[in-house]
């Protein structure tokens, strides 16, 4: 690994520069990224494969029927194996993410190789994961109090204001897309609390909405350019071949979930760039972190 040319995370840069330097950034890892992102992920490939499929089948099949009358059972059969489908995507999201965060971190720390293997990134990669799995969750709560004190003053209002809240609440969600995707990296990379990544994450989202959605915005674009030549033959195999999961549709699957592996790691490598400068800016990190390794010495 080219230490001597080594990137700093926290680094006050302009817009411009954060793409840039997150873009250096995979250019100079992407061996690393992908041998270890690409072999851990062929069991999440391979259940994808069989799983989209059988969703595929259950939701242009079974569901269409039980709506209609059908047999409660037997949507429950057909879709047994498909629903399987949403679980295992979101593992396969989370691992990504979690690894993606280990390779940062052991760059950060000065030990990322050429030959970096799964054993080390493993003891960090799980950790990454439990971090993100209880921001989720608590996200998740966050979400279902506030679905519930939302219903409940839609309920109680009259039509007039019933549709200036629900106007509103798409103006908010809109608002808070952006901020919600900085929430993970205070505890990924500075070991804050749930709730305290939550929080800082939110603030830092909000007070730069402008860039944060702009570097959002690209890294998405990008990657749903990439990923449209693997998932624009599995759109055109369901819209000719309704209901059917032939050895097409189970190769496309593939395709699909090897986008993913390219995509989910660019996106997050721009987000992380993009936390790195805001905190560099208001907190100074890379001062204090010279101050502490001063005060080690």
């Amino acid at each position: 690994m080219d230490y001597e040319n080594k990137i700093e995370f926290y680094k006050n840069r302009s817009f411009g520069e954060r793409l840039s330097s997150a873009a250096d950034f995979l250019r100079q890892n992407w061996k690393v990224f992908y041998k270890n992102l690409l072999i851990p992920a062929i069991p999440f490939i391979l259940l994808l494969a069989y799983t989209l499929p059988e969703y595929v089948k259950w939701a242009q099949i079974a569901m269409p029927l039980f709506l209609q009358g059908g047999d409660p059972s037997a949507v429950l059969a057909a879709g047994s194996f498909g629903l399987l489908f949403f679980p295992v995507m979101m593992c396969f999201s989370l691992y990504l993410f979690a690894m993606s965060g280990a390779i940062m971190k052991l760059y950060e720390e000065g030990g990322l190789t050429d030959k970096t293997s799964w054993n080390d990134l493993s003891g960090r990669m799980f950790s990454n994961a439990g971090k993100i799995f209880l921001v989720g969750l608590a996200m998740l709560l966050i979400v279902i109090v506030a679905s519930l004190i939302i219903g409940l003053l839609i309920g109680t209002v009259g039509a007039g204001l019933r549709i200036l809240l629900v106007i509103l609440l798409i103006f908010g969600l809109i608002a808070v897309w952006p901020p919600l995707y900085m929430i993970i990296f205070p505890t990924l990379f500075r070991g804050a609390s749930v709730w305290k990544s939550i929080g800082d994450g939110l603030r830092v989202g909000f007070k730069n909405w402008g860039t944060t959605f702009g570097v959002l915005f690209i890294a998405e674009l990008i990657g749903a350019i990439v990923s449209y030549v693997f998932i624009l033959p599995v759109e055109l195999w369901i819209l000719f071949n309704p209901g059917q999961a032939s050895v097409e549709m189970y190769v496309f699957a593939v395709l699909l979930s090897l986008a993913l592996v390219l995509i989910v790691p660019f996106v997050f490598v721009f987000l992380a760039f993009q936390y790195f400068a805001i905190a560099e800016k208001e907190e100074g990190i890379s001062l204090q972190n010279k101050i502490d390794s001063f005060d080690n010495l």
